[in-house]
């Protein structure tokens, strides 16, 4: 997961908003610079990005638990404990935020657990 400005979402809706209006209320052209802008849409939408806690999740329904705290250099670490049967998993993920270390915990659980 890359964690992405939330100012350049911003700037990205405003253009093709203004593509929108400047062209008349015409889909088709906003389809058309839009594809141009990103060219690989297709293979995002054939194949959309997993939702890495949502699929650990379904895997192991009711067995995952997670835990946060924040560190001393300003960053967040999360923990994924995982119950299989006896056995007892945890993996931790770093991340700038709860969101991106938990992504992180969550990549990890799935690597080791496939």
């Amino acid at each position: 997961m890359v964690e992405v400005p939330k100012v350049l979402g911003d700037v990205f809706e405003s253009l093709i908003g203004a593509v929108y209006i400047d062209s008349g209320h015409d889909l088709t052209k906003v389809w058309e610079i839009y594809s141009k802008l990103c060219p690989q849409l297709n293979l995002v939408l054939d194949n959309p990005p997993v939702n890495m806690k949502k699929q650990l999740m379904e895997k192991f329904p009711s067995k995952v638990t997670f835990t946060s705290k924040p560190n001393s250099v300003g960053k967040v670490t999360v923990s994924a404990k995982i119950t299989i049967g006896t056995q007892h998993y945890e993996f931790r993920g770093l991340g700038m935020n709860k969101a991106l270390a938990t992504v992180a915990a969550c990549k990890l659980a799935l690597r080791k657990l496939n």
